[in-house]
């Protein structure tokens, strides 16, 4: 048996060139059955005719019968490997519960809901209503209904950075007003920073860290933006400056959750430490060999900002957060190639059932909440590329959590009680 293609994220085949001349030379090496990327049993190959090159279309499947070969295309590798074994790979089916997770989501979207109610009071005080901020509530209202509470929770703090922006524009009218609020915003970031790295990482914790400390560095990045757009370019400044104060806010509440998570084990820092530089050096290649195949050049540019960020709160020392960065690196980087080359429907349903799995063998030995989290928020995602991504980053962050911890070791579970509150 041999297969020529291009091996995609999420164990796609993809397309490759010189399929003619691969399927010659299997021909006389013995070839019985020749595997193709699905839609190539139709290809081009170049042809002499006199001084000029031509370029003519190949039916596979004819050259093939010349030679006795059966060819066949498979859109995976999970099919390929039945044509070298005769098994068929199946994705197992996993039942996941995320109820058992709406305590702590809850307690998130209640204080966001407090915390939006009291910056459109301040704000509709100087301004009128920002339709967008309306609408996002609106959306967030209807999601704490259906108690999609971390969701909620997302479009509560984009509502947030709107009716900031808002409050911004009618506050701020001057390079020393806008001093004084960025070096407000400043302090409290590097105060944040300095609380996060002093930290032990911990079973549990290791999530709450992640989350909190990704999020103080993309506060940082917009705060930096909104510094070299001010006065340039008043309204995008301010915007940054919003997202700047609201995004730290997040990672504030995130760490607030912490209180409620028990750590039985402290995560092993250099397991920790080669897993995030295998995860660094992955996402590294990824974008090149996405920029290789032409990938979608804005998910490639995210995953090169995240690639930075990852490496930054690496040599910073903040190993959480780095992780994050770098999977979302690589997410990001796989997803510009299979936007193109791979059936997002069907990477979508495989990743779901990966991820449950992933976080159902997670919950043998910890609380996956953020894995969880993000599988939720992948739920309500209306575009299959960013189901996609959060189906797999929700995977990758149950399988890091499986890999550090034994179940002899740790029985990791959440603590609801009085104690733990105060």
């Amino acid at each position: 048996v041999y297969m020529s293609g291009t091996i995609l994220p999420g164990g796609f085949v993809g397309p490759v060139g010189d399929l003619k001349y691969k399927l010659e030379a299997a021909a006389k090496n013995g070839c019985k059955v020749f595997l193709v990327p699905k839609g190539q049993l139709t290809t081009t190959a170049t042809k002499k005719i006199g001084n000029v090159t031509a370029i003519e279309i190949v039916n596979l499947k004819d050259l093939a019968r010349t030679y006795r070969i059966d060819i066949h295309e498979v859109e995976t590798i999970e099919e390929a490997l039945y044509y070298y074994t005769g098994y068929k790979l199946q994705i197992p089916n996993a039942s996941l519960n995320l109820t058992s997770y709406e305590t702590l989501f809850k307690k998130m979207n209640d204080k966001m809901i407090s915390d939006v109610e009291e910056l459109k009071s301040l704000t509709y005080s100087y301004a009128n209503k920002n339709e967008r901020a309306e609408e996002l509530i609106n959306e967030a209202m209807n999601l704490t209904n259906k108690s999609y509470y971390y969701s909620s929770t997302c479009r509560l703090f984009l509502s947030k950075v709107y009716l900031r922006w808002e409050l911004y524009n009618h506050t701020i009218k001057d390079q020393k007003s806008f001093d004084g609020e960025y070096e407000n915003i400043k302090f409290d970031i590097d105060a944040m920073k300095l609380h996060l790295k002093n930290e032990k990482i911990g079973i549990n914790s290791f999530q709450i860290l992640a989350a909190a400390q990704e999020r103080v560095f993309m506060a940082e990045d917009s705060l930096k933006k909104a510094k070299e757009l001010y006065p340039k370019n008043v309204s995008e400044a301010l915007y940054n400056l919003a997202y700047a104060k609201e995004r730290l806010e997040t990672a504030i509440t995130w760490y607030s959750l912490k209180k409620y998570m028990k750590d039985y084990a402290t995560l092993d820092k250099k397991a920790l430490e080669s897993r995030i530089r295998f995860y660094l050096s992955h996402a590294d290649s990824m974008i090149v060999y996405a920029t290789y195949l032409y990938g979608n050049e804005v998910l490639i540019k995210s995953a090169d900002n995240d690639h930075d960020m990852a490496r930054k709160m690496y040599d910073g020392g903040f190993l959480p957060g780095a992780f994050a960065a770098a999977v979302d690196s690589l997410l990001s980087a796989s997803m510009s190639i299979e936007v193109y080359y791979a059936d997002i429907n069907k990477s979508v349903e495989n990743y779901e059932k990966m991820a449950k799995v992933a976080i159902k063998n997670a919950e043998k030995t910890t609380t996956p909440v953020l894995a969880a989290a993000y599988y939720e928020f992948a739920k309500i995602q209306k575009d299959n590329i960013w189901k996609l991504h959060y189906y797999e980053l929700s995977m990758k962050i149950a399988k890091l959590l499986s890999s550090v911890t034994k179940l002899e070791e740790v029985k990791a579970c959440l603590l609801y009680t009085s104690d733990a509150a105060d």
